[in-house]
């Protein structure tokens, strides 16, 4: 190794062999070549090799805990869409399924309400699930083999497009263009006016669920668990999500959030801009129907019960795969705590257990009991519920949820705690979601029947005999009831 003597007086650096200082005469000192300071240089170039690399690590450690929360800015950049078109609400209007975002079934009302007189009715061949939406006095549906744009006055058809099988999802409207899911694995979009074809969109599955348009985009899934979202005016991909299995029917979207429900027993809530996950929970039971939100909770029907989650919750990277492993551990009985609850979970709540027989005349004296939520110690691994069972998706609003059960039953239930405010004795079981108008709940039973019931104290208004069971739920537009039943025939009633 070569030593360079330095004084330790004049910090002269002398050469290897000198003993003595030569410029003040001093005894030297001999410092290790390592040790003497390097050029700025060469400091700058250590000091990067160490920096850098701590600089990544740091990211990546902030990616990991917090990719949920940053945007996907390869969407947020390159896949715009190029217009604003929502399917709104509006007086006079039943724009999509659920009749709003969010797939409530809720439309507020200040009006007069329908008395249960059925106007008249039209026979549109044989039925399917889609139901009726309803825009500037036009009726949109599709049936067997085509789809219908129907003078809501008259009856008669304004123009109808031929399709190769049943059209069962319910279109969506927005601003002057229909989006039609097709089984033969096409989203159309058509001008409202003429039924012309604007753009199609063809995927790898059948899409089978009611899409849905929010700021410029139009949502749908397809049988094979796939949810596309389009540039609602061109077509063109902004995002897919794929969910591994067959998803529920139709997706709900609030505040910019998309829930998604997934038929094997899952929810995810998703950023509807950029598809970005924010939350996921494994429910362990069958979803029997789409996600519906009200107010700031997201519920979802599996084998019978109903669960509420907040909308707004967020997982952490690290929680969704921890939890399932916890609570396989949990299974096996090994000597672990109970898994901890979903992010997001609320409550859940099932129908009172047994039920009570039917009388003649619906809601006749009877006294309602409280229903208590009950625990989500192993809601994980949701059962299916031995007795009574709810059996259509809810309408809800933002204090309460209404959801039919097939012990004859119209549940009026808490949104904050769960908790049954009332039932509602029905002549047979429910057999479509609800509709909620103002202050008056609508609902169609196995017989035939529709009921109109206070939502505020459940008592009931009227019942009017359709001779045939829904197919769809019941739609609402400027105080006019449309009601589809398995005969084929639309009824209007007022």
């Amino acid at each position: 190794m070569n030593n360079a003597p330095i004084c330790p007086d004049c910090d002269s650096v002398n050469e290897s062999s000198a003993v003595v200082c030569a410029t003040c005469g001093r005894q030297l000192i001999v410092i290790p070549t390592w040790v003497r300071p390097g050029s700025p240089k060469k400091l700058l170039r250590r000091n990067r090799i160490v920096l850098w690399p701590l600089i990544g690590l740091i990211i990546a450690v902030f990616t990991w805990f917090n990719y949920p929360y940053i945007p996907n800015l390869i969407v947020v950049i390159f896949n715009s869409p190029t217009s604003d078109l929502s399917s709104s609400w509006y007086p006079g209007s039943w724009p999509m399924r659920g009749g709003d975002l969010s797939g409530s079934g809720y439309v507020p009302w200040t009006g007069e309400y329908p008395e249960g007189v059925r106007s008249n009715s039209f026979y549109l061949g044989p039925s399917t699930r889609s139901a009726p939406i309803i825009s500037n006095g036009t009726i949109y549906l599709g049936s067997e083999s085509e789809v219908s744009a129907i003078d809501a006055e008259t009856g008669k058809p304004i123009w109808t497009i031929g399709q190769t099988g049943p059209v069962h999802g319910t279109l969506a409207i927005a601003d002057e263009t229909v989006f039609v899911p097709l089984r033969n694995k096409e989203l159309l979009a058509i001008s409202a006016s003429s039924g012309i074809v604007q753009w199609s969109f063809k995927s790898g599955s059948p899409f089978v669920g009611a899409p849905s348009v929010d700021n410029g985009i139009v949502y749908s899934s397809t049988q094979k668990g796939r949810v596309h979202a389009l540039d609602a005016a061109t077509g063109s991909p902004i995002w897919t999500m794929d969910a591994g299995d067959a998803i529920a029917p139709a997706v709900a979207l609030v505040n910019d959030k998309i829930a998604i429900g997934v038929s094997s027993g899952g929810l995810f809530i998703k950023d509807a801009r950029t598809g970005d996950k924010r939350s996921r929970v494994r429910i362990g039971g069958l979803v029997n129907h789409p996600p519906v939100v009200g107010g700031n909770s997201v519920y979802l029907v599996s084998n019978g019960k109903v669960l509420s989650f907040d909308v707004n919750s967020r997982e952490l990277p690290w929680s969704y795969p921890l939890r399932l492993v916890w609570t396989q551990l949990w299974l096996w009985q090994l000597p672990v705590p109970t898994p901890p609850v979903p992010a997001g979970f609320q409550w859940q709540a099932i129908p009172a257990e047994g039920g009570i027989e039917p009388s003649t005349n619906a809601g006749d004296d009877f006294e309602p009991k409280p229903l208590v939520p009950l625990s989500f110690e192993n809601s994980l691994i949701i059962t299916p519920n031995q007795g009574s069972a709810f059996v259509t998706a809810p309408a809800a609003t933002s204090n309460a949820i209404y959801i039919g059960s097939n012990n004859n039953f119209i549940y009026s239930i808490s949104a904050d705690s769960g908790k049954t405010l009332w039932r509602y004795r029905t002549s047979s079981t429910p057999v479509a979601r609800p509709t909620v108008v103002g202050e008056r709940l609508y609902f169609g039973t196995s017989n035939g029947t529709l009921h109109s019931v206070n939502r505020v104290n459940g008592q009931g208004e009227w019942s009017l005999e359709l001779g045939s069971p829904l197919t769809a739920p019941i739609t609402f537009a400027s105080g006019i009831l449309y009601a589809r039943t398995e005969d084929g025939s639309l009824h209007k009633i007022r």
